[in-house]
């Protein structure tokens, strides 16, 4: 879901601000995901169903073109929501590993 652009928020009463402000618009972590990241294809197949199956593209497409598609379609919003997030994260950490480098 990272290659894709998306983030996952948390309405956790101790989550951080960049995740609460996500969590609305992107799977929240409290409510919508497993709690193990390998279940996440649990998630993944219930939107592809949700979204009608796959089409005929997708039969011949990658697997990883089919779920960012079914993503999309449960959370259109998100990968625009998610973007200042995600920059932000990869700009701290370069900051981090610039700094271990020195």
């Amino acid at each position: 879901m990272n290659n894709a652009g998306f983030a996952i928020g948390s309405s956790a009463a101790n989550a951080p601000a960049d995740a609460k402000a996500s969590a609305g618009i992107c799977p929240d972590r409290q409510t919508e995901m497993p709690l193990i990241p390998t279940y996440w294809h649990f998630v993944a197949v219930d939107a592809i169903e949700k979204n009608g199956g796959p089409s005929l593209i997708d039969r011949i497409a990658s697997a990883s073109w089919l779920i960012e598609r079914a993503m999309k379609a449960r959370w259109p919003r998100c990968i625009a929501a998610a973007k200042p997030y995600i920059d932000k994260a990869w700009k701290d950490a370069a900051m981090i590993e610039t700094e271990t480098l020195i």
